[in-house]
């Protein structure tokens, strides 16, 4: 990944403003480092997505009316997304932008391989993206590309 000249500039301007006695070769060597270093973060976050795989997500309500949700076969806990964030205690829901999508959403992403925090920064435009339109009251399976899904996100709301 290239760093843009507004990084760029914004390093060297930081390091001019941090080390008002540095010289310009001093300068130039901190804002390396600082681009450097945005870019190896830059690509550590690429590689952490495009390891996020497709997943096929199904549910199903149970006898006592509660949403039973597997991911590629395996059953859903709400476990670590309650964690995070507590939405619904009662468990999953789909097909309308309440608490129960909200806990499915975040408990999809966690289980998709995002960390904790990036779950939270995506899980709430993810549930209107996805959870919300399968369909209320009835069983679904669907396939979700999370990774091409948050590139998608993050190239149309991104700011620029």
């Amino acid at each position: 990944m290239t760093v843009d000249s507004s990084i760029w500039d914004r390093a060297e301007e930081t390091a001019k403003a941090d080390h008002p006695h540095a010289t310009e070769a001093d300068v130039d060597k901190l804002a390396q480092a600082w681009q450097k270093a945005y870019e190896d973060w830059a690509q550590e976050i690429d590689e952490r997505r495009d390891a996020v795989k497709p997943i096929t997500l199904a549910g199903t309500y149970d006898a006592d009316d509660y949403g039973v949700v597997t991911i590629n076969g395996v059953r859903l806990s709400p476990d670590r997304s309650l964690a995070l964030r507590n939405h619904s205690p009662t468990g999953f829901a789909w097909g309308y932008g309440g608490s129960g999508p909200a806990q499915l959403a975040l408990a999809v992403l966690l289980e998709a391989g995002l960390s904790d925090d990036e779950a939270a920064k995506y899980y709430q435009a993810f549930k209107f993206a996805h959870i919300t339109r399968l369909p209320q009251r009835a069983g679904f399976t669907t396939t979700i590309d999370v990774a091409a899904w948050i590139r998608d996100h993050d190239s149309r709301y991104s700011k620029r």
